[in-house]
């Protein structure tokens, strides 16, 4: 049977056309699940490692809570602290329970796929489809909220003309993009920088 482009096989289950399987034979051969990454590859030349401390872990955090978590704050707390203080609750306790059951997942499946690879495996292929779509639409999301607010905090600040904002939007992806696209050391430093 021919390994499929991603990568991943599960022996507990065979292709019907494999001339492996004989009827009446049970498709549970008690191996373990291989998976690998859909983007990783295996050639040990490929393979770059960054040194990376806890400081480098403190900026990445710092940077994605200024880049766009906090911007909805103040429309929250238009409508009251208590009732914003009741949302952050539930939304706490939600993200908390969802932190647990993807640790419980990655604890069972151990692998470099995140919540995309835990569905995939588990709930199989189209559920895994539409989390990637979720999780490819949260990001599309969170980076326009991040341009969409630097770019107003940027038109206050310099009192400029609200048509404006979107040479600063060009001008935050164009940013974003030239530090992604050198990737490495280099991303590292800025976001050190930023932080």
């Amino acid at each position: 049977m021919k390994e499929p482009w991603f990568g991943w096989r599960s022996h507990a289950v065979q292709d019907a056309t494999s001339e492996s399987s004989v009827p009446g034979e049970s498709s549970d051969s008690g191996e373990v699940i291989e998976i690998k990454g859909d983007q990783f590859s295996n050639k040990s030349d490929e393979v770059t490692s960054l040194n990376l401390t806890s400081l480098d872990m403190i900026a990445l955090g710092l940077t994605t809570a200024i880049g766009g978590h906090y911007f909805a704050w103040n429309a929250g707390l238009s409508i009251g602290f208590g009732g914003f203080l009741i949302s952050l609750f539930l939304i706490a306790s939600a993200y908390y329970t969802l932190i647990l059951c993807i640790a419980e997942l990655s604890s069972a499946l151990p692998f470099a796929g995140g919540a995309y690879g835990i569905a995939r495996v588990t709930l199989g292929i189209f559920p895994g489809y539409l989390v990637a779509v979720c999780d490819s639409y949260k990001s599309i999301i969170y980076c326009s909220t991040s341009a969409f607010a630097l770019g107003s905090t940027l038109t206050f600040v310099t009192e400029g003309e609200v048509i404006n904002e979107f040479s600063y939007w060009f001008a935050f992806y164009i940013f974003c993009l030239i530090i992604h696209l050198y990737g490495g050391e280099n991303f590292w430093r800025v976001y050190s920088v930023l932080a």
